[in-house]
């Protein structure tokens, strides 16, 4: 034997035999398959799948509000042309109330090319929550801006007696509403307009009030109550413009435009939280409202918009200013 064999075996009596390791148990092993087979995998899709599914959602609903945006877009111009073409520019205004119907009317008509001789106001107090925006309007198309300013008294006082005999109806919301029609009409009237050009329709059409934003569990209900309501729909402005030697057109009541609404937007594309402007030029806050295609489409309040108020916002006694002036 070796001196180095015999250095091992010495060195080796100290040592203890290595203790074998367990062998693991059946049930554990099976357990730990399972885990890994699939358990973990089903985790995985979860925490993989579902932003995804949310992802792909939210995008097919962003195309669809797109889509639908697109078509209001191309069904309200060619409803704003059909009206050119039965009005002479030169005798056809809009009464402008700032909102969102009316700043949509402008909005089209900039893009296909139809004028207007002037726009009409009227606002009820010097805080009138839409006086800004309609200024900013008008000067955003160029029109010349008559502003008519009443407090609520006056209207009641001035106008409240002719709607009433000329409507025939006591109703109180039918009345409220055409006081400032009313006044409207009169003082188009007298800046020697024709035709005057309204946003009627548009609330009634896209959920525009308050108590048609209800339902969210019942659209198949919502939808038909909607139709319901525009297919026996009647407004007082057509009549408050004869009072005053006026026909009144809105793009919204046109035929094409309302079978169009009708069959395309339900309560999904009419009710939900929109980025709107509550002040002009203010910061865009997320706001439960109506008319949410109208929105999609960016056709809001102008943000901001020079003012000229030396002939484009003309109090409700101004005289109307020659043509090319």
């Amino acid at each position: 034997m070796s001196l180095a064999t015999l250095a091992l075996v010495v060195l080796s009596w100290g040592k203890k035999a290595p203790v074998p390791a367990p062998e693991p148990s059946t049930l554990g092993m099976t357990l730990l398959a399972v885990c890994v087979c699939w358990l973990l995998p089903v985790v995985l899709f979860k925490l993989t799948a579902t932003p995804k599914h949310e992802l792909a959602l939210e995008r097919a609903n962003a195309l669809m509000a797109r889509i639908n945006a697109s078509e209001l877009r191309s069904t309200l111009n060619a409803a704003l042309l059909a009206i050119a073409e039965r009005t002479a520019p030169e005798e056809r205004c809009i009464i402008l109330s700032g909102g969102v119907d009316t700043c949509a009317i402008l909005t089209a008509a900039k893009q296909v090319g139809v004028t207007f001789a002037g726009a009409v106001t009227v606002l009820t107090g010097a805080g009138a929550p839409d006086a800004e925006f309609a200024a900013a309007a008008a000067a955003f198309s160029d029109l010349e801006h008559h502003v008519v300013t009443m407090t609520p008294a006056d209207l009641l006082e001035t106008y409240l007696p002719a709607c009433v005999q000329h409507l025939a109806t006591f109703d109180g919301m039918t009345l409220r509403n055409s006081l400032v029609v009313a006044a409207a009409m009169r003082r188009a009237a007298q800046l020697g307009y024709k035709s005057a050009v309204v946003g009627d329709g548009a609330d009634e059409l896209f959920g525009g009030y308050s108590f048609t934003w209800g339902m969210a569990d019942d659209v198949d209900g919502w939808r038909a109550k909607r139709d319901k309501m525009c297919g026996a729909w009647t407004f007082a402005t057509p009549q408050l413009a004869h009072l005053h030697g006026l026909e009144s057109h809105s793009p919204y009541t046109e035929p094409a435009f309302v079978e169009w609404a009708l069959e395309h937007t339900g309560r999904a594309e009419c009710i939900g939280h929109r980025p709107i402007h509550l002040t002009l030029g203010g910061e865009r806050l997320a706001h439960a409202c109506g008319k949410a295609v109208p929105h999609d489409e960016k056709r809001r309040r102008p943000r901001r918009a020079r003012y000229r108020p030396t002939r484009r916002s003309l109090g409700a006694n101004s005289p109307r200013p020659p043509a090319g002036a």
